[in-house]
């Protein structure tokens, strides 16, 4: 797999600033500027507007992860393999893939990672499979090869199966690894924030955090949300995070200061389908801090109403949240318009055993 070069990247960034700047203003090409961008930057409105950032996470049924190399296909609508870099083999694997996923009402995202110098192998790729985990909400399930290039097909191929057996000549190319996958937006090409904000925080990560084996920090395709640029997603967790400045990095990686400090960056649970559920989760990780990661949580309405039971862990709640508000947020950095509901928590209620 051809690595992506760092140089490469800051020309697409640069390219897609001044293409989407210019768009926004309607000025001609010889005329547009930085100025323009920072004007219409949708990161720059969202947080200008003080917009919240929880239940922004997406939920996938299956997650997908490929080494592409950069750059990417322009873009929100075009699948990140349909560029003449990725061979047809691996095209073509990749649509059947997609296309078996939605054929049983599932939907997947499949995202581009960049291959990185100490993580990847020349002459290889790297396939990640992510899928929740069955039961009561838990995180994702990760299973990761490597494979030769010409092989990446096949073993789609086989991972997406309704036969195990194919996938079994790829069991010596399977890693297994207990390490934490942070991945990044870098997509300028789709939206210049992603460019302008995100690259410079994958730099810093994947700097101060990537290495060393415990953490590995990917630049990835477009995963959505914008608006929150520069935005991370801590796999196989599944938590997305928005709005992080590198500063503040250490907050969600190290986890140095306690949860509640960090929560006016955190998207959401992209376990979780609903906005609703998402406010709900973020309480409890407000109560119960870091140690609120890696437990269960299962969800049930009571009678109908608006009241949910929350099994979490061994506890036991009553939750209600009320629905606030319709906003209206700048989608993306073309001037996209859009409307997202707002959710607020406004009880939590430790559930009393009755006695037996």
């Amino acid at each position: 797999m051809r690595l992506g070069t760092v140089e490469g990247l800051d020309v697409e960034a640069a390219r897609a600033r001044e293409v989407v700047a210019g768009a926004l203003a309607d000025q001609p090409a010889s005329s547009r500027t930085a100025s323009s961008f920072r004007r219409h930057s949708c990161s720059r409105v969202s947080r200008g507007n003080g917009e919240e950032l929880i239940g922004s996470a997406k939920y996938f049924d299956r997650w997908l992860l490929v080494e592409l190399p950069l750059p990417w296909p322009p873009g929100m609508g075009t699948a990140v393999w349909e560029t003449p870099r990725v061979p047809e083999p691996l095209r073509t694997a990749l649509r059947t893939a997609t296309r078996r996923t939605a054929d049983i009402g599932l939907e997947m995202k499949t995202m581009g990672a960049a291959p990185d110098p100490e993580y990847s192998r020349d002459g290889y790729t790297r396939v990640m499979r992510l899928d929740p985990i069955p039961g009561p909400t838990a995180g994702l399930t990760r299973c990761e090869y490597v494979v030769p290039d010409d092989d990446a097909p096949a073993l789609i191929d086989a991972l997406f199966g309704e036969d195990p057996a194919p996938l079994r000549r790829f069991a010596d190319a399977r890693v297994d690894l207990a390490v934490r996958d942070l991945i990044v937006c870098t997509h300028a090409s789709v939206d210049a924030c992603c460019g302008t904000f995100g690259y410079p925080l994958f730099q810093a990560q994947r700097e101060r955090h990537g290495s060393g084996g415990q953490v590995r920090v990917w630049r990835v395709s477009s995963f959505g949300g914008h608006r929150f640029a520069p935005s991370p997603i801590d796999l196989p967790e599944g938590r997305f995070w928005g709005n992080v400045e590198v500063e503040r990095m250490a907050e969600i990686v190290d986890r140095a200061a306690p949860a509640k400090q960090a929560l006016d960056m955190y998207r959401g649970w992209a376990c979780l389908r609903i906005p609703a559920e998402q406010v709900l989760e973020r309480e409890l990780l407000d109560r119960h801090g870091w140690e609120w990661i890696g437990r269960e949580l299962d969800l049930a309405p009571i009678d109908g109403s608006d009241v949910v039971e929350v099994v979490a862990g061994t506890e036991r709640y009553e939750a209600t949240v009320e629905h606030c508000s319709s906003v209206p947020v700048l989608i993306g950095c073309d001037g996209t318009a859009g409307q997202v509901e707002r959710y607020s928590m406004t009880a939590l209620r430790p559930m009393i055993p009755v006695p037996s």
